[in-house]
C-alpha cells in the first residue's frame, strides 16, 4: 500500500477552501418525510384550482333604514282631528316655503304635540300653560319666525283649544 502524500495534501486544501455551506445537513429520512408533504399539499392544490372561484361578488341591495322607528299609526279620534285643524289654521303659506325635510319634522311634531293637547284636554283640570308651551315649541321649528308671532298664534290657538273642550263637554 502506497500513501500519496500529494493528493492527500490537495484535498485538504480543497477542502479548506470550499466555502462550508450554510444549509444544516439533512438526513435521508427527513427529506423523505419533506417531500411526502409536498405530495400531499399538491392534491389539495388541484381540487382548489377544479373548484370555480367567481371574480365578481354580487351582493342584492341593501333597503334604506328607516331614520327612526316608525309608530304604527292609530285611528285618530274626533277631538284630535279638530285639535290638528285648529293647529294648522293659518300656517299654510309657512308650511309650503319650508324644505321637504322640515316639512316631514313639522308635521311629525304637529302630530305629536296634537295627541299631548287630546291627553291633557282628558284630564279633570286642563294645564293651560303646558297646553301653551306644547304649541310654543312646535311653531319653534319654523326657520326665522318672530318672537311675537309666536307668541301669539300659541296664544289664539290655545284659546281655541280651549273653546273646543268646552263645547265638548
Amino acid at each position: 500500500m502506497v500513501l500519496d502524500f500529494k493528493n492527500l495534501l490537495r484535498r485538504k486544501k480543497r477542502e479548506a477552501y470550499e466555502a462550508p455551506s450554510l444549509e444544516p445537513k439533512v438526513s435521508r429520512e427527513t427529506e423523505i418525510l419533506k417531500e411526502a408533504e409536498v405530495e400531499k399539499e399538491k392534491p389539495l392544490e388541484k381540487e382548489i384550482s377544479k373548484e370555480k372561484i367567481p371574480q365578481k361578488v354580487v351582493l342584492p341591495p341593501k333597503a334604506p333604514k328607516p331614520a327612526e322607528k316608525e309608530v304604527p299609526l292609530l285611528a285618530k279620534s274626533e277631538t284630535r282631528c279638530q285639535i290638528e285643524k285648529i293647529l294648522s289654521e293659518g300656517l299654510e303659506e309657512v308650511y309650503f316655503s319650508l324644505s321637504e325635510a322640515q316639512k316631514q319634522e313639522f308635521k311629525r311634531k304637529g302630530e305629536e304635540t296634537a295627541s299631548k293637547i287630546e291627553k291633557l284636554m282628558m284630564a279633570v283640570k286642563v294645564k293651560v300653560k303646558k297646553v301653551l308651551g306644547l304649541i310654543r315649541d312646535w311653531l319653534k321649528i319654523i326657520p326665522g319666525v318672530n318672537k311675537f308671532f309666536l307668541e301669539q298664534e300659541s296664544k289664539i290657538k290655545t284659546d281655541k283649544i280651549l273653546d273646543l273642550r268646552e263645547r265638548e263637554e
